[in-house]
């Protein structure tokens, strides 16, 4: 269901005495992941236990020993990276607390995750290869990061509580493209604030929740495919730019002309207005007339 709507690597909130103590169960979750779909993409972690804020010699160096065995037995099922979640959120000096442990992670073959707000970049930005910057993306310096060789990805612009397919779709699709961030990874496919079929049985919150669960699958829901659009726009506007790189490099003259075309009306697209049916319309048009 997950990789029919376009996603590839979900953050997988596995709890760390799981992934660290019972490798049965690491195993068999990683078999039921690989079966489908997801293994020749990271595995990413989502949950805050996964690394600490340890200094200690001895507790780093059981984080390693953690993260060496973690890493070494998600590549025998395909999996070529693995990002590890930091202290969710954290901030001040709780965030910079964690440079030692971070740089440990790294030392032992593994990356750094975390989601967070702004000021990541100047308290942690050397360590942190992925960055799930919450809120508006446009408040977030994608070129910096992507200058230290890492990642951004988006969330909370909203949460999954919202019955709007529209606002999945626009911002967490061609807008995040726009924007220059790598993807988004909001919160959450699936978490229940109680009973799960209930979304107002909670003491603060809505269920955060964009699939229901069956006994043989989930109930979808309008959000989800909205979600799924909003990938899809990607992948046809990134068909387009590949196509305008071809006929750009070798193709006729006549078509290099309208590769340039397409190529400026790409640049001065607005995303967070445009009609977006329109758009997707329109991108195939183009991608028709350089073939």
């Amino acid at each position: 269901y997950m990789r029919e709507r376009g996603i590839v690597a979900p953050c997988m909130i596995w709890p760390a005495p799981m992934v660290y103590g019972d490798e049965t169960a690491f195993r068999r979750h990683l078999q039921l992941a690989k079966e489908e779909g997801f293994a020749g993409h990271p595995l990413v972690f989502g949950s805050s236990d996964m690394i600490g804020a340890p200094t200690e010699p001895a507790e780093l160096e059981k984080l390693k020993d953690n993260i060496r065995r973690t890493v070494a037995i998600a590549r025998e099922y395909g999996f070529p990276e693995v990002y590890f979640y930091g202290i969710d959120e954290a901030t001040g000096d709780v965030l910079k607390s964690e440079r030692v442990a971070w740089q440990a992670v790294h030392d032992a073959g593994g990356k750094v995750i975390v989601s967070g707000f702004h000021g990541q970049l100047e308290a942690v930005g050397d360590l942190l290869d992925l960055f799930n910057r919450a809120g508006d993306p446009l408040a977030e310096r994608p070129a910096e990061w992507h200058a230290r060789g890492h990642k951004l990805w988006n969330y909370g612009n909203p949460q999954t509580p919202v019955e709007d397919p529209l606002v999945y779709r626009r911002n967490f699709g061609l807008f995040l493209w726009k924007a220059d961030f790598d993807g988004a990874n909001t919160y959450c496919f699936m978490d229940s604030e109680g009973l799960t079929w209930n979304d107002f049985d909670g003491p603060a919150y809505r269920d955060h929740t964009v699939a229901y669960p069956t006994v043989d699958g989930v109930v979808a829901t309008l959000a989800m495919e909205g979600f799924r659009e909003g990938a899809d726009d990607v992948r046809y506007v990134t068909t387009l730019r590949q196509a305008i790189a071809r006929v750009l490099k070798d193709g006729p003259a006549a078509r290099q002309v309208a590769a340039r075309e397409a190529a400026e009306w790409l640049e001065g697209l607005d995303a967070r207005s445009a009609d977006l049916d329109g758009v997707r319309a329109e991108v195939v048009r183009r991608i028709l007339a350089l073939r």
